[in-house]
C-alpha cells in the first residue's frame, strides 16, 4: 500500500490557480491585449479568489473532521452482540405477562365499568 506524503488541500490549489490567473490577467492588461483597466484586476481577482479558497478550506476541514469523528467512533465502539446471546431483560418478563393477560376479560379494568347504571 502506498503511503501519502501529504494531505491533499484543495484550498491551496484554488488559491494558486487564482493567483496565476490574476498574474496572467495583469500581464495581458499591461501589454494592452486586454482592454480592461489593470488597477481593478488584481484586487478583484485576488479578493474573490481568496474568499473562494477560504470557503473551500472551511468545507474541506469540516468534511475531514466529520470523517475523523466517524472513524474514531467506529473504532471505539464494540459491535452489537447477536440477540440470542443477550441476557433476559425485564421487558421480556412484562411481555410474557401481557401475553398471558391477552383476553378481553383481563383487559377490562375498574375504569371500563359503566357509570350510574348506564350501558
Amino acid at each position: 500500500m502506498r503511503r501519502q506524503r501529504h494531505d491533499f488541500e484543495p484550498a491551496k490549489l484554488i488559491a494558486g490557480l487564482v493567483l496565476l490567473t490574476a498574474a496572467a490577467l495583469y500581464a495581458a492588461a499591461a501589454t494592452g491585449d486586454l482592454p480592461l483597466p489593470y488597477w481593478w484586476l488584481l484586487p478583484l481577482c485576488v479578493a474573490l479568489g481568496l474568499a473562494l479558497a477560504g470557503l473551500v478550506a472551511a468545507v474541506t476541514y469540516a468534511a475531514g473532521r466529520t470523517r475523523r469523528r466517524l472513524a474514531d467512533a467506529a473504532a471505539t465502539h464494540d459491535p452489537i452482540p447477536p440477540p440470542d446471546t443477550l441476557p433476559a431483560m425485564p421487558m421480556d418478563q412484562l411481555r410474557g405477562e401481557y401475553n398471558r393477560l391477552g383476553t378481553d376479560e383481563a383487559r377490562s379494568g375498574p375504569g371500563d365499568q359503566p357509570r350510574d347504571g348506564q350501558g
